[in-house]
């Protein structure tokens, strides 16, 4: 027998996690030079994790994203199981929502380099339509190759424009304004750079003020940014999912940001589901 299993996301296991076990039955079925088995993690279609599984041992794999597949082979290369898992609420409310509203206009702010995302899929299959907006140069360089059809930003978003202090590290997929996002992620190797950014409402006017929704990916302020949104300047998006992790009870001790910002929300107009790493937004 191969069980494959999803452990949802947890303070445990914050991305969630794929787990595979293979018991001694799968040797009733397999001779045993079909062992040891292989496990393969493939993501984008690119494999990213392998390892070889004998009767009675297991393996583990976080997801950096669901659309990972697993797949188990024999040793002879003969496929027994290919799994992935379920799409998590914000990505099923998404793809509801975008097979719902075709062509709709959005923003990402915070797109990295476009390879994850609960937008990606729908900007990829030309369901919606998007600007792109990303404040790491790193980043929005392999954005911009991974988008060439698309216009691409390369911006800071604050939520009133003006200088700002601009932390970065490794790779830039973390990049942030926020000091306090460094000390609780441990990063210490970092450089600040000033740099100017556009506030969020100048951002939507620049681009015709039909944002008809909203992906925020910000890296410690995303309930920061959405609070700024002014709707006596504004159209309000009719979706909105933004990244609530950073400021969870697991990172901060305390609901009160992610209570502040649904409040805010609530207050707006909006339903709001709140699924551990994001929070998804629907006006109502």
């Amino acid at each position: 027998m191969i069980q494959i299993i999803f452990i949802e996301k947890s303070e445990e296991f914050p991305l969630g996690q794929i787990r595979v076990d293979v018991d001694e039955t799968a040797s009733w079925v397999l001779d045993s030079n079909q062992f040891p088995l292989k496990l393969t993690v493939l993501e984008n279609n690119k494999k990213v994790w392998t390892v070889k599984l004998e009767c009675n041992s297991w393996a583990t794999w976080d997801p950096l994203n669901r659309d990972c597949v697993i797949k188990i082979e024999t040793s002879n290369n003969i496929l027994l199981r290919e799994y992935t898992p379920e799409p998590d609420f914000c990505q099923q409310i998404f793809d509801m929502w975008s097979n719902n509203n075709k062509n709709s206009k959005g923003l990402v702010v915070g797109t990295h380099d476009g390879t994850s995302g609960e937008w990606v899929k729908s900007i990829q299959n030309g369901i919606l339509d998007a600007v792109l907006v990303e404040g790491s140069n790193e980043q929005f360089l392999k954005l911009k190759e991974n988008y060439p059809n698309k216009k691409c930003i390369r911006n800071i978003i604050t939520p009133n424009g003006g200088m700002v202090e601009f932390y970065e590290f490794g790779t830039g997929e973390g990049n942030t304004t926020d000091p306090n996002y460094l000390i609780s992620q441990g990063i210490k190797d970092y450089k600040i750079v000033e740099e100017k950014s556009i506030g969020i409402n100048e951002l939507i006017i620049q681009e015709g003020n039909n944002i008809e929704w909203l992906h925020i990916d910000l890296e410690g302020i995303d309930d920061t940014i959405l609070m700024a949104l002014d709707f006596e300047r504004i159209e309000k998006p009719k979706l909105i999912i933004f990244e609530v992790i950073n400021f969870s009870p697991g990172r901060i001790g305390t609901t009160d940001r992610i209570d502040k910002v649904t409040s805010w929300l609530n207050q707006n107009g909006y339903k709001v589901k709140y699924d551990y790493w994001n929070s998804v937004a629907i006006l109502c």
